[in-house]
């Protein structure tokens, strides 16, 4: 995993580690996990920039949130 990938999996964990409750960041932890662990074998950089653009999304719209519990 490059350290763009790298970073952003770690941003995410933080963020729902602060945003979401317990049941919810357990799910979403392991969703992310498992999406990046899929990742690891693309090799089409159209693949790999969708999948980064759609997470960094997914990261802005956690950190916009309130924290939920």
């Amino acid at each position: 995993m490059n350290a763009t990938l790298l970073r952003l999996y770690r941003d995410i964990l933080r963020v729902h580690q602060q945003k979401l409750p317990l049941n919810h960041r357990k799910l979403g932890d392991e969703y992310v996990k498992a999406e990046f662990r899929s990742i690891k074998k693309a090799t089409s950089p159209d693949i790999l920039e969708m999948f980064t653009s759609n997470w960094k999304q997914y990261l802005q719209i956690l950190q916009k949130q309130e924290a939920d519990f």
